[in-house]
């Protein structure tokens, strides 16, 4: 977040949002909820700033819980944020799921599948992940995605949730929504987390 807000000059809020297995569905996207819904009502009388735009950013689970938390503001026809950057999130979480890379990420020494699927089982119920698009957020209706801010993805290309991204990416793009997909070659899941040789801007 320092880093962030050093390199952007804006005000950025960092989180600690409850994690998985304590952080059990709903509670985690309940905490963001409350953060989120809190600035946007009283930064103005308790911070001293109004925030114009409010930009949503969350790699891994917290790109998941990103892109569930701007469904669930759509939903409740609360204030959606002006965007979302969303750094290799997790937006399927349905059982029996497989995509190309999930399979070619088999033995990932970072994400293996057999890691995802317990995450995803310590997370949520069955009958959560295969139907609530705020769990599984590619569920999400037409209608919904529709009403999305502009949308940034990125992904590396040796990260099982690859297909995923491109799937958001491509039903974005058909409902004529302002998105872009960036692809990092050679790259795995978590790669924000480590010393990359080359700079990236958007990191």
């Amino acid at each position: 977040a320092r880093k962030w807000a050093r390199h952007t000059d804006k005000i950025v809020f960092s989180v600690d949002y409850s994690i998985t297995p304590n952080g059990k569905y709903p509670i985690s996207l309940d905490d963001i909820w409350q953060v989120y819904n809190w600035i946007a009502d009283h930064s103005e009388q308790v911070l001293g700033f109004t925030p114009r735009k409010i930009i949503l950013a969350g790699d891994s689970f917290g790109g998941y819980l990103t892109m569930a938390l701007t469904l669930l503001l759509i939903r409740n026809k609360n204030r959606i944020p002006d965007g979302l950057l969303l750094s290799y999130p997790a937006l399927t979480s349905v059982s029996n799921y497989f995509t190309p890379s999930y399979l070619y990420s088999m033995d990932d020494g970072i994400l293996p599948v057999t890691f995802i699927d317990i995450i995803q089982k310590l997370y949520s119920e069955k009958k959560y992940r295969d139907t609530d698009p705020l769990v599984s957020p590619n569920l999400a209706s037409s209608e919904i995605l529709s009403q999305l801010p502009p949308v940034r993805i990125f992904v590396g290309d040796k990260d099982p949730l690859h297909d995923e991204c491109w799937r958001l990416m491509d039903r974005l793009r058909k409902l004529e929504k302002n998105v872009k997909l960036t692809v990092y070659k050679g790259l795995h899941h978590g790669y924000l987390n480590m010393a990359t040789p080359v700079g990236m801007k958007e990191a």
